[in-house]
């Protein structure tokens, strides 16, 4: 018993003032897009010239902006969570990983989408890209697969991604526009 107060203790000094699990202060958590990326803006150096961060929520979650499509982009599902079609159901409801940002109209994103993404730098910009993700695009055998992106593979026959089994878990980003 004495080791869990011990571990309490340690806990309280490592972590003051408990900023969320990503360890950095929530930001731009109310207002418009353009004045969440100004809150946001303060203290938080723009890590890519083609992203910014959006919205920070108290667990850490983030959204950023693509600069050049406009697209909002959610936080990650956690690695190999959900299937294609859990998913495409959760980017439509309230979850963590859209931060505040719950009022906008939120979907799975597409293999275009994430093609687009890739060339303006989403593995740079965002943090955990390391995956593969879940596209809405659902393929051929009777409709038993689905697109995956995946981060870090480079272009293979014009894609950046692969093909798996729908029932399959991966990770997955939900996509927005103001």
């Amino acid at each position: 018993m004495n080791h869990l107060k011990n571990f309490c203790i340690l806990a309280l000094v490592l972590l003051p003032g408990l900023a969320g699990a990503s360890g950095k202060e929530p930001c731009g958590e109310t207002g418009s897009v353009a004045e969440r990326i100004k809150a946001c803006a303060q203290g938080n150096p723009q890590a890519h010239p083609g992203f910014v961060l959006v919205s920070r929520a108290q667990d850490g979650m983030e959204v950023h902006k693509d600069l050049k499509t406009n697209l909002l982009w959610s936080d990650s599902f956690p690695e190999n969570s959900v299937s294609q079609s859990d998913a495409k159901k959760a980017c439509k409801s309230k979850i963590p990983q859209v931060a505040t940002l719950t009022d906008l109209k939120w979907k799975l994103a597409s293999q275009d989408e994430y093609e687009t993404a890739h060339e303006n730098g989403i593995v740079e910009a965002l943090p955990n890209m390391n995956n593969f993700f879940w596209s809405s695009k659902v393929t051929w055998l009777g409709g038993l697969h689905g697109w995956v992106y995946y981060a870090y593979q480079e272009r293979y026959y014009g894609f950046v991604g692969t093909w798996n089994f729908k029932s399959n878990k991966q990770s997955a980003k939900c996509v927005a526009r103001e």
